[in-house]
């Protein structure tokens, strides 16, 4: 994995690959990512924005990096730079629990 320096907090942020590309199937200059978390209902935030709560599609967006953020409970939290790129739905994962179990939910 690749790390990333984040000005924004002086940190450096991981670089995450999405688990799953596929092409759209409009003629479009815009981009999806698609959030997904074994933490149902975690919230999403784009460069800062809140944008909902998992599982989500960000629709719309400019070609580009992002730093994205999600949350469990209002308390933990994870950052990881992410891509948009034009033409394509990207679906990102997002694990908080190690192995994933969703009797510990």
């Amino acid at each position: 994995m690749a790390y990333l320096f984040s000005e924004e907090n002086n940190t450096e942020i991981e670089e995450m690959e999405p688990v799953a590309v596929e092409e759209l199937k409009s003629d479009n200059d815009r981009a999806v990512i698609v959030i997904e978390s074994d933490v149902a209902g975690a919230e999403v935030y784009l460069n800062s924005v809140y944008q909902g709560k998992t599982k989500l599609n960000i629709k719309n967006l400019l070609p580009a990096q992002y730093i994205l953020q999600i949350q469990k409970n209002g308390k933990e939290s994870k950052k990881y730079f992410v891509a948009a790129r034009k033409g394509y739905s990207l679906t990102y994962r997002i694990l908080f629990w190690e192995e994933y179990n969703p009797e510990e939910k």
